[in-house]
Order: C-alpha cells, then sequence, then structure tokens
C-alpha cells in the first residue's frame, strides 16, 4: 500500500485520480447525517471530503481502488467528483496536505469509508441524480466501502450493486446532497452529504515505509 492519501480515497480515499496523480483530502463536517449497516457493523460518518477533477483531452481519467486496481476510461474535457466519508475524526485536510508536504506514508487502522465517484465524460457534472454503474467506462456513479484492520491492513473492498447519487450543490468549494447505496447481501447505506473541496497538488508517491495510526 502506497499511503493512506492514495488509499482514499482515500480517496482511496477508493481514491479517485486522474492517471498521473492526485489525491482525495477529507473534512470532517457535522452537515453529514446517514445510516445504515454492511457487514453487521453500523456505519457512522465522522469525517468528509471532496474532490473536484478535470479530465484532460486525450487522457485518461481513472478510479482507484483500494486493492490497487484502476477503472479508467478515455475523456475529452470531462469532470470527475469524488465524496468520501469516513469513521476518522482525525482524517482531515490538514493531515492529507502534511503528509503530501512531507511524503510520510500514514495509514489509518480500523478505517471505514464509503467512497463514491461520478464522472462527466464529455463535460461537467451537473445538479442531478445519478443511477450507479458497475464495470461501465461511461459517466455514471460508482460507489465503494472500504475498510482496515487493527492493524492498519487493507481488507476487501465492497462495491455497490445498486443505488443512486444526488447533487444538489455542486461548486468550486462544496458539494452536497445525498446517496442511496446497497452492497448487495452485504448491507446498505443512505443519507446526506455536504463536504468541502480540498486540493491537493499531486504530489509523488510516499516512499518512506508506512506509519500505522491507530
Amino acid at each position: 500500500m502506497t499511503g493512506m492519501r492514495r488509499r482514499i480515497v482515500v480517496s482511496g480515499l477508493a481514491a479517485l485520480v486522474a492517471c498521473g496523480g492526485t489525491s482525495l483530502a477529507p473534512k470532517p463536517d457535522a452537515s453529514s447525517d446517514g445510516s445504515g449497516v454492511v457487514n453487521g457493523k453500523a456505519f457512522v460518518a465522522a469525517s468528509e471530503f471532496a474532490i473536484i477533477l478535470p479530465t484532460q483531452a486525450d487522457m485518461n481519467t481513472c478510479i482507484e481502488s483500494a486493492d490497487g486496481g484502476n477503472w479508467c476510461t478515455a475523456s475529452s474535457a470531462g469532470q470527475a467528483l469524488g465524496v468520501s466519508l469516513t469513521n476518522r475524526s482525525d482524517l482531515t485536510c490538514a493531515t492529507l496536505e502534511s503528509d503530501e508536504e512531507s511524503g510520510a506514508n500514514t495509514e489509518f487502522a480500523n478505517f471505514d469509508a464509503l467512497v463514491f465517484e461520478v464522472l462527466g465524460k464529455s463535460g461537467p457534472v451537473t445538479v442531478g441524480t445519478y443511477n450507479l454503474v458497475t464495470g461501465s467506462s461511461t459517466a455514471g456513479a460508482n460507489a465503494t466501502f472500504q475498510t482496515t484492520s487493527a492493524t492498519c491492513a487493507s481488507l476487501p473492498q465492497l462495491l455497490a450493486t445498486s443505488g443512486t447519487i444526488t447533487f444538489t450543490q455542486i461548486t468550486a468549494t462544496s458539494l452536497a446532497g445525498s446517496y442511496a447505496v446497497t452492497f448487495g447481501t452485504h448491507g446498505s447505506l443512505s443519507g446526506t452529504f455536504g463536504a468541502d473541496v480540498c486540493a491537493l497538488t499531486g504530489g509523488p508517491l510516499p516512499t518512506g515505509p508506512p506509519t500505522c495510526t491507530p
């Protein structure tokens, strides 16, 4: 694993990145309101993050999953939006920006995150409701649930099998809306979000050994 700032989104949070590099950054936000159970465990969001990425002509836009896989699609003048809700209140923009600046390879134990991404293949993502799509390279939405163990080991992520993501506000500084996602027989999550858009420089991946934060 190459650092929590790449996992999130982190992200992997699954992190949403443009091929060539950037990361997701979370921000605690009391406006998050949701409920649900996944794998028999209640999920309570303690932080949020959002990122907006313009895609470049003749380049790929990729959604990077926690296990290192990528879903890429050729795009021209498109846009990708990513939102993540996590159970770690200590995951903040400042945390990830500091890690990026210092090159630290920080990972987090007992980490849960609901990560969803919406891709506008040939233009900006607009307010509205997006159905979740799986295994598709066309415009649409994708959601995953990511976890780590007490030793920061990345556990198998769950890919949402159905649901919707709704954006009621999209600005350069904040994203707001609601979600209702199902992970097959593993459970479902629903609620609202209101996250500031955090920006990182897309610096190089950390090279040092990982540090596990309890």
